[in-house]
């Protein structure tokens, strides 16, 4: 009889690594225990990246943009949708496992989707998301790597795959300022264009003006002077599309910082998971973070949004018809989401179900891109995919490295 425990099946030795004793009983058993007990895991993996990827492309659907609804105000409603979603979670643990751990946990969590509802909006879900899932793996292995001594099994192979995460965390990056210097080099190109007819029926009208009235002479000098006044707007037009230009770089510079924030904030949210029971640790925490968003969400909107607004005390623009619903279905999603990750990483290991877990920033970019036309050119496209690759290798690299205890 093929049974399974941890994720092992029972025929593999106890010290069989993870990643060997999977492939064996996906290649040699046929339909047993084993192999449905393993491709469950896959399947939750697989499930876990199309939530990871798409939850927050709800914060830029036409409702919400629209209404002008803040970050801030989303993230509120997407903390409701957590809890709610988590609520059977609770009642089936009875609530044994809230702790202040958990509560750590939840701030964690409420602050870095308030970055990352920010981040999207200023640069887009494509590189918010690919550069904050990037950020959060490399930060959960430093923590890991700092905490817990002795967990790289193989050096040389985790520092490659740190390296390959930063390579595609910038490239990411750079396919966006990519696109920006593309369309602002149109756009350039357009005002030129647009600007020499003009000059040219200026210069036209002022010959014109000049022979139908000979007698004045003084008004034909002044008229004489609307080319020259025609390239002082120019000019000045030129100037404002610089300013304008400079604005988008700095919103562009904010948001990546927002981006990079969102996963040093999201690799640190499962870490007060260490200092808490093993029997509290996995889908149970999912229910004390919970307890701890529920705590922590309506402070840190009533602080981001004083801050936005300049003046303690205003009220908050709840936005609840144009927001509420999608709000709180992003956050369903991410709850769904993160109980399929931790089941999947308790059935067949954190090294194979992280990477896949993390390619769900294929599953953002493939949105960003097709429903919001954040990449419309081949060389960013380029740059993007190929960095994504990259990132997810680092991922596959950093989380074989360690030593499985």
């Amino acid at each position: 009889m093929w049974t399974c425990i941890d994720g092992i099946c029972s025929w593999c030795k106890a010290d069989c690594p993870a990643s060997s004793h999977i492939m064996q009983c996906l290649s040699i058993t046929a339909f047993t225990p084993c192999t449905n007990y393993i491709g469950s895991g896959l399947g939750l993996a697989l499930l876990a990246a199309l939530c990871n990827g798409s939850f927050s492309a709800l914060a830029k659907c036409d409702r919400v943009r629209h209404a002008q609804v803040p970050p801030y105000i989303f993230n509120l409603w997407l903390c409701v949708g957590v809890c709610i979603a988590s609520a059977p979670i609770a009642y089936g643990t009875a609530m044994r496992c809230a702790s202040v751990q958990g509560g750590v946990s939840g701030l964690l969590f409420v602050l870095s989707t308030g970055a990352s509802m920010q981040a999207i909006q200023l640069i887009g879900l494509s590189q918010a998301i690919g550069i904050g899932c990037g950020t959060a793996a490399l930060v959960s292995f430093g923590w890991g790597l700092l905490i817990e001594t002795g967990t790289v099994a193989q050096l040389p192979r985790a520092l490659a795959g740190m390296a390959a995460i930063l390579l595609g965390i910038a490239g990411v990056a750079a396919a966006g300022a990519l696109q920006q210097a593309i369309t602002s080099q149109q756009q350039q190109e357009e005002q030129q264009q647009g600007s020499r007819p003009q000059l040219g029926m200026a210069a036209a009208g002022a010959d014109v003006q000049q022979l139908q009235q000979p007698l004045l002479a003084d008004a034909d000098a002044e008229q004489g002077t609307d080319p020259t006044v025609a390239a002082a707007a120019a000019a000045a037009s030129r100037q404002q599309a610089a300013a304008q230009q400079q604005q988008q770089w700095r919103r562009i510079v904010v948001g990546l910082v927002l981006a990079l924030a969102t996963g040093v904030l999201g690799g640190l949210i499962l870490a007060p998971m260490d200092y808490v029971g093993r029997e509290c640790r996995g889908l149970p925490y999912q229910a004390a973070v919970a307890v701890g968003v529920a705590a922590a969400a309506v402070p840190v909107t009533y602080c981001l949004h004083w801050l936005q607004a300049g003046k303690v005390g205003a009220s908050l623009p709840l936005h609840p018809l144009a927001a509420a619903v999608p709000g709180m279905l992003a956050g369903i999603i991410w709850a769904a989401g993160s109980a399929s990750s931790m089941v999947a990483a308790a059935t067949i290991g954190l090294a194979i179900s992280y990477p896949i877990m993390q390619s769900g920033l294929f599953v953002a970019g493939l949105l960003g891109i097709v429903l919001y036309g954040e990449l419309h050119s081949l060389k960013p496209h380029l740059v993007y995919w190929g960095s994504g690759v990259v990132l997810v290798l680092g991922i596959v690299l950093v989380s074989g490295a360690g030593r499985q205890q």
